[in-house]
């Protein structure tokens, strides 16, 4: 990937978009891009922090392996946005694994080059805490609906957030990969969109996803 795309690709981020032309900059020439395939574990929970991760292509999923072994899903995430950052700010064991849903392209930013953007630009910090302060709302309704809420309107609304990350809404999901986004079974899951394509919530075709 050539510098200007590189470029392109920090200025469009949640995170850095509002920094100066030389700032972006700065950031673009240190960073490096990764792929990984899909269904590939990018952070595991617990691990290290390395370095954050600017996705540019694709889409994954944020979640935490609770004491019982259940995986609670946390959050999806698609092209600008920004994982791993919060363990490079307090340093500690990662706090979530990021799993790939799609063949998912990023940058890496190390802690030490994520050390000297927050230095030079304070204001990233304010808009850090913004971010957390979402996503931390949103993986209390994650946890509030595995808790309370029926598995068809769980799954209806997980629906609702991905289709706004493939073209024409047109999901093109496995079973096996909404069961672990959700908390279920697989055959919970096929009977679950069974219900929603009854209440003409949904349409199925094969390997897609089509919400009505």
């Amino acid at each position: 990937m050539d510098f200007s795309k590189k470029a392109g690709i920090v200025k469009s981020s949640v995170l850095f978009k509002t920094l100066a032309e030389e700032e972006i900059r700065a950031i673009a020439e240190t960073a490096d891009q990764k792929k990984f395939p899909t269904k590939t574990v990018i952070i595991e929970q617990c691990e290290k922090p390395q370095a954050a991760y600017l996705i540019s292509k694709g889409l994954v999923r944020v979640y935490r392996m609770a004491e019982s072994g259940n995986e609670v899903n946390l959050a999806i995430l698609g092209p600008g946005e920004v994982v791993g950052e919060m363990s490079l700010l307090d340093e500690c064991d990662r706090s979530a694994s990021v799993e790939t849903l799609q063949e998912t392209e990023v940058l890496t930013l190390t802690k030490s080059d994520f050390d000297k953007v927050l230095a030079q630009n304070p204001q990233i910090a304010r808009k850090m805490l913004g971010i957390f302060c979402r996503r931390l709302r949103v993986a209390n309704e994650c946890v509030e609906e595995l808790a309370v809420k029926e598995l068809k309107d769980r799954l209806f609304r997980t629906l609702m957030i991905l289709s706004g990350y493939f073209p024409k809404g047109e999901i093109n999901l496995s079973q096996e990969d909404l069961s672990a986004i959700v908390g279920a079974t697989r055959p919970r899951v096929t009977e679950a969109l069974g219900e929603l394509e009854k209440q003409g919530k949904v349409s199925l075709s094969r390997r897609k996803i089509h919400l009505s």
